[in-house]
């Protein structure tokens, strides 16, 4: 939240997060979430167009991504990473609509979700980012991703 409430009303683009929440709970964190940023909140619909300016979240339950066209693609997938949604999910639907047109970051979290998914985002031309161990809750996420950058360079 400390990051969406520092981006401008303004912003010409739409945000789409993935939050591991417990089921239910994706309503109750997009109300908390619309306190605490200036952009409007939505829970994520399919075939719903995205608008410049708006946080579209991932529903409870399902795999969210995105075409080239900008609409949401909702669906009923397995669990990836142990997780659905899954931020790994998403990122790989980004890195194929947008390439270098988009931007991946992965904040604090347990396990390796989004790892794969942000290394494809860079590997397709987007501007990455892993949120570093110091300011993390947990150094899980953004450390595999982290560790799977230096392991494809090296």
């Amino acid at each position: 939240s400390e990051v969406l409430g520092r981006l401008p009303k303004n912003l010409d683009m739409p945000v789409l997060v993935v939050q591991h929440l417990c089921a239910g709970f994706v309503e109750g964190y997009a109300v908390w979430l619309a306190r605490s940023t200036p952009l409007e909140v939505e829970i994520g619909v399919d075939g719903l167009m995205t608008r410049n300016g708006v946080v579209y979240i991932a529903p409870d339950g399902a795999q969210m991504g995105i075409d080239s066209a900008g609409r949401l693609a909702i669906r009923q997938t397995a669990k990836e990473n142990g997780f659905c949604p899954s931020v790994s999910y998403l990122f790989r639907s980004v890195a194929k609509a947008f390439g270098p047109e988009a931007i991946g970051i992965l904040l604090s979290g347990m396990g390796v979700d989004g790892a794969s998914g942000l290394l494809e985002m860079r590997n397709a031309g987007a501007v990455t980012v892993a949120q570093y161990e110091d300011s993390c809750v947990v150094f899980g996420m953004t450390k595999a991703a982290i560790e799977a950058r230096k392991m494809e360079l090296s």
